[in-house]
C-alpha cells in the first residue's frame, strides 16, 4: 500500500533549517579543535594524539593508521585521518578487570632459583 502524504513546504521550512543549523554547529565544534591547517607533519600529529614520533610511524608501518605523502617524501595526516585512528581503537574493558590491550604484555615472574625470567601473560593470568 503507498500512502502519500501532501504539505507546505513552509510547514516543513522550520524544522529543516533548526536540522541544518545543529549540523553545522557540530562540524564548527569539530572544526575548532584542529588549526585551519590541512595535515599535519609526523611530530606534530605525534603530539596531538599524545604518542612519540617513533610510535606513530610504527602504528603508519603497521597500516593501524592511514597518511598521505608530501613533497620531499614528507609524511602528512589529515585531522580526518587522526580521528579515523582514534576513533577506530575504542577501549573496551574486559570482564575480568584487564582489558585488551594487557593481553600482550610480558611479566617477570621469579623462578624456583630466585632469577628473575620473562613469561608472556596469557588472557587467563
Amino acid at each position: 500500500m503507498n500512502t502519500v502524504i501532501q504539505c507546505d513546504p513552509e510547514l516543513l521550512r522550520p524544522i529543516v533549517e533548526a536540522v541544518l543549523a545543529e549540523a553545522l554547529a557540530r562540524l564548527e565544534a569539530d572544526r575548532a579543535r584542529f588549526s585551519d591547517k590541512m595535515a599535519y607533519g609526523e611530530p606534530e600529529a605525534a603530539r596531538l594524539l599524545s604518542l612519540r614520533v617513533h610510535q606513530l610511524r610504527d602504528e603508519r608501518r603497521r597500516g593501524r593508521i592511514e597518511a598521505s605523502q608530501g613533497p620531499g617524501r614528507l609524511i602528512l595526516y589529515t585531522p580526518a585521518q587522526l580521528l579515523a585512528y582514534l576513533t577506530s581503537r575504542p577501549y573496551t574493558p574486559n570482564g575480568d578487570g584487564s582489558t585488551a590491550l594487557d593481553a600482550g604484555r610480558v611479566k617477570v615472574a621469579a623462578s624456583a632459583n630466585g632469577t628473575a625470567r620473562r613469561k608472556r601473560q596469557s588472557a587467563k593470568d
